[in-house]
């Protein structure tokens, strides 16, 4: 689920505190601002194949970073 991959920046990046996930085609979830989040919110319940396809780009980013962290993902 993307909750779990959210769960997962956070724990292992510390300093992300607002992040905003991305892929090539739609945004997947933004935390700021209350309206966008509120809009992203259910995609946190939904699984990972059903927002991307196999071996798409997500791109994760921070207001704390002045990069952005990208992912290719591939499903096993």
């Amino acid at each position: 689920m993307l909750r779990t991959t959210y769960d997962s920046v956070l724990m292992c990046c510390s300093q992300i505190k607002k992040p905003q996930i991305r892929s090539e085609q739609k945004t997947l979830y933004y935390s700021f601002p209350p309206d966008l989040e509120q809009k992203t919110r259910p995609n946190l319940k939904r699984k990972l194949d059903e927002l991307l396809i196999d071996g798409e780009e997500v791109g994760i980013s921070d207001p704390a970073f002045a990069i952005d962290f990208k992912y290719k993902l591939r499903f096993v």
